[in-house]
């Protein structure tokens, strides 16, 4: 399920083999069941499309009819989408600040292709493994200092977040200009900012499938988010949420947990247990994990993830599936934020996340405190370089897959 496009109407074969093409203009192109929502503008010389699932209602779309779009645009509703712009002089790619839905672009044949998937792109200009972006990604994946705009392959560019790319029908270079910006917002706590933006997300799930399942391993990311699925589904349905155990073993901590708070929504949630083997363990059949864009987090445990998957489409007929992954990514800083925040004389600060960090991890914040101070005499980009040369010879398939 991939999207795409190119700069000028010259070019209509950039694109693979089965897609279909969205407008008359055959410059945007869709491979799969991705979601489209198509509007015109008032005086007809433009169209806009929405790919992907946005929580926008009919009438909400009535904004993208006039002259200039709003700058919030790929992110004003709830949801996981792109915004295309389609007119006769250039094509105006919208991406989300996120980078949920992440687009890539590469110079082909005189114009420019772009792509939500960047092994799509690699495939047409025969581009290799970035093995320095590799490297980054498996030594410092919560440093992404030199990974800014790159791909896992060689000369695919990423598109921004948060940024309204114009790719011109002349072959021009394209421009790019950030929209979106980290603005406080006084009238709300982030807590409560984080929280509408958990139920928004959750409710336009719900409304497009109502009969998901979700998981529920006990900790407070799965659990916040069956609890506020579980108020939002409609009368006659409850939410399938599921705790993963170790097989012989139904006493753990966390199955506790995952028990007292199915408990609390007892009329919502109809909680099951699934028992893992030592056939799920991780790193098991990692040769069985299909070629994508870059490792996707479940790699490790793809075996898990696909038994559990079967089981819950077998048991439930589900087709949706919400998870809590990704919890962690949101909400902490890397380690290095704290030698950035003694580097800008901001130590006490430095001192009271430090230990905070050390208290989560149940561990003394001496030797946390120690290394960030070191690292805050050192040049990120020099100590990142010298770690990726270190493994520039990191090993790739002849296909250019990234496994």
């Amino acid at each position: 399920m991939i999207f795409g496009g190119s700069g000028s109407p010259l070019r209509p074969r950039c694109r693979p083999e089965g897609s279909r093409h969205l407008t008359s203009r055959r410059q945007t192109w869709a491979l799969g069941a991705v979601p489209v929502r198509s509007v015109m503008s008032v005086d007809g010389r433009r169209q806009v499309l929405i790919l992907g699932h946005c929580g926008a209602t009919d009438s909400d779309l009535r904004l993208l009819r006039s002259a200039v779009l709003p700058k919030d645009v790929a992110w004003r509703w709830p949801g996981a989408y792109t915004v295309i712009e389609e007119s006769d002089e250039t094509v105006v790619v919208h991406t989300d600040p996120a980078s949920a839905c992440p687009v890539y672009l590469v110079g082909h044949a005189g114009g420019w292709v772009w792509c939500s998937s960047a092994r799509a792109l690699a495939s047409l200009v025969g581009a290799s493994v970035d093995t320095e972006r590799l490297a980054c990604s498996v030594l410092l994946p919560s440093i992404p200092v030199l990974a800014a705009g790159r791909s896992f392959f060689t000369g695919i560019e990423q598109l921004a977040p948060g940024s309204r790319v114009v790719v011109p029908t002349d072959g021009s270079a394209p421009r790019t200009a950030t929209v979106w910006r980290p603005d406080p917002d006084a009238s709300r706590s982030p807590a409560e900012q984080l929280r509408a933006a958990l139920y928004e997300a959750v409710a336009a799930r719900v409304e497009s499938d109502p009969e998901l399942s979700c998981d529920m391993s006990g900790g407070l990311d799965s659990t916040s988010l069956a609890a506020l699925v579980a108020v939002t589904l409609p009368d006659g349905y409850r939410l399938n949420a599921v705790t993963i155990h170790p097989e012989g073993d139904t006493a753990g901590a966390d199955l506790c947990h995952a028990r007292r708070a199915a408990a609390a929504y007892s009329g919502q949630i109809n909680h099951r247990l699934l028992a893992m083997s030592a056939k799920h363990l991780p790193y098991t059949a990692l040769s069985d994990v299909p070629a994508t864009d870059e490792p996707a987090p479940s790699t490790i445990t793809w075996s898990r993830l696909m038994s559990q998957l079967a089981w819950m489409r077998e048991e439930f007929g589900a087709r949706t599936h919400v998870t809590g992954d990704g919890g962690d990514s949101l909400l902490f800083q890397p380690p290095i934020h704290l030698a950035d925040l003694i580097r800008h004389g901001r130590v006490r600060r430095a001192a009271t996340e430090g230990l905070g960090w050390a208290r989560l991890r149940r561990t003394s914040p001496v030797p946390l405190l120690r290394n960030a101070v070191r690292m805050s005499r050192t040049s990120r980009s020099r100590a990142l370089v010298r770690l990726v040369d270190s493994v520039s010879g990191a090993r790739h398939d002849d296909h250019g897959d990234i496994r």
